[in-house]
């Protein structure tokens, strides 16, 4: 199902905080089942599972789910492949719980409310939790809410099912409740646990992979695994408690547990050979058959249940969705009708009029923000965009000419590199790049939002300088390379949410920048503090000639 090579991952990479946290893992793993991804705090568990879901980036290596490359369709294998539970639930408490599980199949583009209906109620159904579809998660407890989150992860039929610490905040009694319920989904799923529970690994998990400092340091099966029996709160086991006897010719009393802080006092009578027996001590409780409070011998011991009766789950309201479009939860009117809710409903009228005021304040705040802020922006990006290492000079004559390039490298003139324009130079330059087509979408130099400001240098300039990113050896005529200050101006400026790091921006096309009517690319990012964009000869022949 999942086929993983020499996948790899880092934080902060070409800095020197950099960290491998995913360091070359290679994995095979099957259709259905329990997996676990088990190791200490810290070893790229959790980012491992982000990247198999689509969640982050990985930088090389591959990652295949059923055959399709994830890098290259990530919304898609997603939607369709992918069911997510959390440790902390992620729902929304402002929903109830029917539409919390319903925003999975709208994320799908599912917009037929009968089909909606009829696999939320069979998902909730599945995991005991169909009466309490009207209920908001914040009326119930925390395995509840779990089992809410399930459901939502269910309710597409995704052959895979992501969780991450989903035990984490419950209880020993819900603990093995959720397991029982992700034990019964992996008969016919593939589940990737990620825990550091290691009781949990070794009686759930058909498979374990540890790992430690991003490498996978072993692997192995226990087929064995059937589940944990739990001790059961309403469980009392004699054995573990201190015992006393007490007998006479025509009684037996035995009894458990500390002495209590009064005497026990029981009246028993024997009238006409019916027994009656009277506590005349308060706070006591009878147990019978039908008490919940059942007595037990012996000890609990936490073993491996090997008949243990799971939860089955039907599937068959439930056939897999195939994800080719996408929906949207929010609009800006659903937006509007969830702030009035938590700002103003259920609330008292005179903290409505302290929220209004409040609201009007802020609207006239963000206005003034919009008018003043705009000037100041355009002071901030005009003192980005100066170069403090690159000066012109206008030469009268050849002779002049001569005199700066040989002082070249003079340490007395501090000079690196001189380029020579005929006209006169425009300075930094207003330039715009653009992703092209990306994954499920498109987005053009319009609406991409990436431009800067730049001065443009020869890749001469930037050979002594240390590559970050991308490749600065053997460059064609149209590619460029970037500096780092140009590059963190357009991450920053990047609405782009899958433009993040340096090796993002490799092979983006500069819509300012055309080479025998060929569009520059961008081959690297060099370390610099100058906004400067450093290009071919030909590439700086082509723009000096037209400009002059």
């Amino acid at each position: 199902m999942i086929s993983i090579k020499g996948l790899n991952k880092f934080f902060n990479k070409g800095r020197q905080n950099q960290i491998h946290v995913i360091n070359n893992v290679s994995l095979e793993l099957p259709e259905k089942g329990m997996v676990a991804i088990f190791g200490p705090s810290g070893c790229g568990k959790t980012t491992l599972l982000n990247v198999i879901g689509g969640l982050d980036k990985y930088a090389g290596g591959s990652l295949c789910i059923d055959g399709k490359n994830l890098r290259k369709s990530t919304d898609l294998i997603r939607n369709q492949y992918i069911g997510y539970i959390f440790q902390n639930y992620n729902l929304n408490k402002g929903e109830s719980c029917f539409d919390n599980v319903a925003n999975a199949l709208r994320l799908c583009g599912i917009k037929d409310e009968k089909v909606i209906y009829e696999r939320v109620m069979a998902a909730l159904s599945n995991v005991g939790m169909d009466k309490y579809f009207k209920r908001t998660p914040d009326t119930l407890s925390g395995g509840q809410q779990q089992r809410i989150a399930i459901a939502r992860a269910i309710v597409k039929n995704p052959k895979i099912i992501l969780a991450d610490e989903p035990t984490g905040n419950l209880d020993e009694a819900n603990t093995v409740m959720i397991m029982d319920l992700l034990k019964a989904i992996s008969k016919d799923h593939l589940v990737l646990l990620v825990t550091h529970e290691a009781e949990l690994v070794d009686y759930y998990c058909d498979k374990v992979i540890e790992l430690r400092d991003g490498h996978v340091v072993g692997t192995k099966d226990n087929s064995e695994a059937n589940g944990l029996a739990v001790r059961d709160k309403n469980a009392i086991y004699l054995g573990e408690l201190s015992k006393t006897e007490m007998a006479d010719g025509n009684a037996a009393v035995e009894y458990y547990g500390d002495a209590p802080n009064t005497p026990v006092k029981l009246t028993v009578v024997n009238n006409g050979g019916k027994l009656y027996v009277k506590i005349n001590t308060p706070k006591v409780q009878i147990l019978d058959d039908f008490s919940e409070v059942k007595l037990h011998e012996g000890v609990f011991e936490k073993k491996a249940a090997k008949e243990k009766s799971r939860q089955s789950f039907d599937m068959s309201a439930l056939p897999p969705i195939e994800g080719k479009k996408y929906g949207r939860l929010f609009s800006l009117w659903s937006s509007i009708k969830s702030g009035y809710a938590a700002n103003f409903k259920n609330r008292h009228k005179g903290k409505k009029v302290l929220r209004a005021c409040m609201c009007l304040f802020s609207a006239v705040l963000v206005l003034m923000s919009a008018v003043f802020g705009t000037a100041f922006d355009k002071l901030l990006t005009a003192g980005k965009a100066y170069s403090h290492n690159v000066f012109y000079a206008y030469t009268p004559d050849a002779a002049t000419s001569q005199l700066l390039l040989d002082a070249v490298g003079d340490e007395d003139s501090a000079i690196d590199h001189i380029s020579l324009y005929y006209g006169e130079p425009s300075g930094d330059r207003s330039i715009s790049f653009y992703p092209g087509s990306f994954e499920t979408f498109s987005t053009n130099s319009y609406s991409s939002g990436l431009d800067t400001n730049a001065v443009y240098l020869s890749t001469e300039v930037a050979a002594e300088r240390e590559l970050v990113a991308g490749s600065k050896d053997g460059l064609k005529y149209w590619q460029m390379l970037i500096s780092t200050q140009v590059a963190d101006e357009l991450i920053e400026n990047s609405s782009l949410g899958y433009i993040s790091d340096y090796d993002d921006l490799i092979g983006l096309l500069c819509d300012s920048v055309y080479v025998n009517g060929r569009a520059a690319t961008v081959a690297g990012v060099v370390d610099a503090d100058e906004p400067a964009v450093y290009l071919t000869p030909l590439a700086l022949a082509t723009i000096v000639n037209n400009d002059s």
